[in-house]
């Protein structure tokens, strides 16, 4: 099997990550287009078949939206292809988990969960997978286990020694070591706990949907979907998102993402909210922008 079919609802960076890992690898990568800010099902049942190795997918995705797993569920999981699912894991707080909707392999980003913005990083990511893929796994995998004297002991475990002394059978040289980042990304888990998260989660989405509401009622401003989303959601202007932000810009608001070298459309801007907004700057951002736009 050789074809990748990605979703090209993802994250571009990815994209673009993805393309460089398959580089000088035989394969053939297919990219699902969007279609009202998720992917085009039908074209994902159209290309999906017996010559299909994995199918790669963000959720929410870049656009911020919910992908209608429904509509596609069954016919990967019955391709026996791949699932590889990234998920922002605060969402993952009130969404249904990559490994109830049938994924077999869930990554992520753990820079939400208490890791500082730091201009760009370091972070630290998240991969798991199911059990019959555990072996498979690239880096160092480390277990608990107890000593003859009953003390604690963490080893390195279910990787073969040649996965770390053979060139050509080494896996933990693709890996870097985000060990203090990881480490901090636990604490907070441990700190937050299952409650914790779950309203870390209402807290994202209500204030996301609160702000949509207010920025959809400003005329020349509009949902690209009426998709449900977490935190994110994505707008269109009737005039370019670029001019608008450098706009808000100037009233000290970072209103999102507008590169059109990410989002392919001048008039598109990806805006976010989260747990760190007040109710006052969720309206402030609204005054700014119904300004903005004139």
């Amino acid at each position: 099997k050789r074809k990748i079919l990605y979703a090209g609802t993802i994250h571009p960076r990815w994209k673009e990550t993805l393309r460089t890992y398959l580089e000088g690898i035989e394969t053939e990568m297919v990219e699902i287009p969007e279609k009202d800010g998720v992917i085009d099902s039908e074209f994902l049942h159209k290309n999906l078949d017996e010559e299909t190795a994995a199918f790669v997918v963000q959720q929410p995705n870049f656009w911020g939206f919910l992908e209608d797993v429904e509509a596609w569920q069954e016919a990967v999981t019955g391709a026996k292809a791949l699932w590889v699912q990234a998920s922002d894991p605060v969402s993952l707080g009130i969404i249904t988990p990559p490994g109830d909707l049938g994924a077999d392999i869930a990554v992520g980003e753990l820079q939400s969960l208490g890791l500082p913005l730091s201009f760009g990083g370091p972070y630290a990511g998240y991969f798991a997978c199911k059990q019959q893929y555990v072996r498979q796994i690239p880096g160092r995998v480390v277990g608990k286990t107890h000593d003859l004297e009953g003390k604690t002991g963490y080893v390195l475990t279910l990787q073969t020694r040649e996965q770390h002394i053979r060139r050509d059978k080494a896996t933990s040289n693709i890996c870097t070591n985000q060990s203090l980042c990881a480490l901090g990304a636990t604490l907070y888990l441990s700190l937050m706990g299952p409650r914790g998260i779950r309203e870390l989660a209402r807290q994202n989405h209500d204030k996301a949907h609160y702000l949509a509401e207010k920025l959809a009622a400003i005329s020349g401003v509009e949902l690209i979907s009426d998709r449900p989303f977490f935190n994110e959601f994505t707008l269109k202007l009737k005039s370019n998102a670029t001019e608008v932000a450098e706009r808000l810009k100037a009233d000290g608001i970072l209103a999102g993402i507008h590169q059109t070298t990410w989002t392919g459309d001048p008039n598109r801007l990806v805006v976010c909210a989260t747990e760190t907004k007040k109710r006052a700057d969720l309206d402030r951002m609204a005054e700014s922008l119904a300004a903005a736009m004139g």
